[in-house]
């Protein structure tokens, strides 16, 4: 039950892009103008429009159904769920939870696996569509629509940011001994290097007269580039938190509960007056605490029968850091265990409390004096993979079997 929340509430969180309103203008100017008069000729105007928005709407559904795989293979994996931001070909996930390396290549993975079990639905469909002569219209955006899935599960399986190929490569640099920081700057330069090299291949493809094909493979250049902008505000903000400690950001005069009071005295005292979910309880030489969790099943009438010491335990790594720890270390706590609050400890004493809405007015500082930084850099990136790129081959080729939509 926990998971199918937890999936309800990741889907929710999706966001469509904006550039999917050029990306429908696009598929739609391109199937009316281009693909359905040649194919079909006999196609009155006006019923090409409708089966040109129809191709846009399958692109849209397919990426959906693309983004449906990684979200449901979190809820699986138990990764916590973030804002998405869905692009033309995939989604960037706002992260801030440390995942492990196998629960990463799992998630990347079951997005291209999305795509190609609808792929061989829509081939399914276009079988039964020939055997039933159904409209050759349909039929001919059946196949495209199998063939774009499995363009798109190819392309994410690219190792560049923020591709789900980028979240396999950064597993195999960590699993080799590779710090996270190298990791994500080997795959922000590939994904920068792949958008360049579409759009100067767009450019050369314009060049020789092919309009539609070459419009597409620099909207797909450009799109790909503002993927990498999007994650790059995430990875800048892990970056700028990297070496943190927990005590730079703890409350260090916490709200204690003394153990002998009654559990009616502690739920209208302290839960209803303070509405936090977890406190520490101060016993002789021993720090214990008490949430709300484990309170919730008793009945009301039974609350002046127990006391807190009746329901305090010893403070765990679920619930409890250290003030040295990273405070990244403490974001994933909070994100794994679905909690905003966590006990900090100092020697096995109390030393404060830290929350994530504690956090967040520096996380809005931090991006606020980040961003011009991040920008400046991806200019500069940008300027020497340009420079790289044309040292070694200054007119990319159209590859064998481009076609346009």
């Amino acid at each position: 039950m926990r998971g199918q929340f937890r999936f309800l509430n990741s889907f929710c969180s999706v966001r469509i892009h904006e550039s999917w309103i050029v990306i429908f203008l696009l598929i739609t100017w391109s199937f009316r103008k281009n693909a359905l008069p040649y194919y079909f000729p006999v196609i009155p105007s006006d019923t090409s429009l409708w089966w040109g928005f129809a191709g846009a709407s399958i692109l849209l559904f397919s990426m959906i159904l693309h983004e449906t795989g990684h979200i449901l293979a979190d809820a699986r994996l138990g990764i916590p769920g973030g804002k998405r931001i869905l692009l033309p070909f995939g989604a960037v996930k706002d992260e801030n939870c440390i995942i492990p390396v196998e629960k990463s290549i799992l998630s990347a993975l079951a997005g291209p696996l999305a795509s190609v079990i609808t792929a061989c639905l829509c081939y399914g469909l276009l079988l039964s569509g020939l055997h039933l002569n159904w409209p050759g219209a349909l039929i001919f955006i059946l196949d495209k629509a199998a063939t774009l899935n499995i363009i798109i599960a190819g392309l994410n399986l690219f190792p560049a940011s923020p591709l789900d190929g980028s979240a396999i490569l950064k597993s195999v640099f960590l699993i080799s001994g590779k710090s996270c920081r190298t990791a994500s700057k080997a795959v922000f330069f590939a994904g920068h290097t792949l958008a360049i090299l579409l759009i100067a291949a767009g450019a050369a493809i314009i060049y020789k007269g092919l309009l539609s094909s070459g419009i597409w493979w620099i909207l797909t250049g450009a799109l790909l580039r503002e993927g990498i902008y999007l994650s790059g505000n995430s990875f800048s903000l892990k970056k700028s938190l990297e070496g943190e400690s927990v005590s730079q950001y703890m409350r260090s005069d916490p709200v204690t509960v003394p153990p002998q009071i009654s559990l009616h005295q502690f739920i209208t005292g302290y839960i209803y007056r303070y509405n936090l979910e977890i406190f520490p309880v101060l016993f002789p030489g021993i720090l214990k605490c008490i949430s709300t969790e484990k309170i919730r099943e008793i009945p009301e009438e039974e609350w002046e029968r127990y006391t807190v010491s009746n329901f305090a335990e010893t403070c765990d790594d679920t619930n409890s850091i250290e003030t040295s720890s990273d405070v990244m270390k403490a974001i994933d706590l909070m994100c794994k265990n679905s909690t905003g609050r966590l006990i900090v400890t100092e020697n096995g004493e109390l030393a404060g409390v830290i929350t994530l809405k504690d956090l967040l007015p520096f996380f809005s500082l931090k991006i606020s004096l980040t961003q011009s930084v991040a920008k400046e850099s991806w200019e500069q990136e940008d300027r020497l993979s340009v420079e790289k790129i044309s040292a070694t081959d200054p007119v990319p080729k159209q590859p064998a079997g481009f076609t346009s939509v």
